[in-house]
């Protein structure tokens, strides 16, 4: 399984690789911004089956990137989980609406992570 995680803090981009080294048959991808995360997303040869993405970020946002992917034709069954420190009622509705497979708010519990990361996946517990 091939996964892009988007945030913008290195340490949390090291934290969320550790833990998904932990998940066998997962190949991880970082990228720091909505821009690096587009590039990735749309390279030739390329398909990811979940993306992970932080909420806030300079220029563009998490919200950003997952409504551009969700008006994409070929990105419409990537996965998204959206982990953020953020925990706001319209956010959590308007992931709802765009179809984001989980919401995790920073911090975190790192069991609790593998287990909604594998919830999005569609990988059992």
């Amino acid at each position: 399984m091939k996964v892009l995680i988007v945030d913008d803090n290195e340490d949390c981009i090291l934290l969320l690789r550790q833990t998904l080294d932990s998940i066998p048959s997962v190949e991880v991808t970082a990228a720091s911004s909505v821009a690096e995360a587009w590039w990735h997303l749309t390279a030739p040869k390329t398909t990811f089956h979940l993306l992970i993405t932080d909420l806030s970020m300079p220029m563009l946002s998490g919200m950003d990137l997952i409504q551009r992917i969700r008006s994409c034709p070929s990105h419409k069954d990537l996965r998204i989980v959206l982990c953020t420190a953020v925990a706001d009622r319209k956010i959590i509705e308007l992931c709802a609406h765009l179809d984001v497979s989980q919401y995790i708010v920073k911090p975190f519990n790192i069991a609790i992570l593998i287990n909604k990361i594998k919830l999005a996946a569609g990988l059992p517990p």
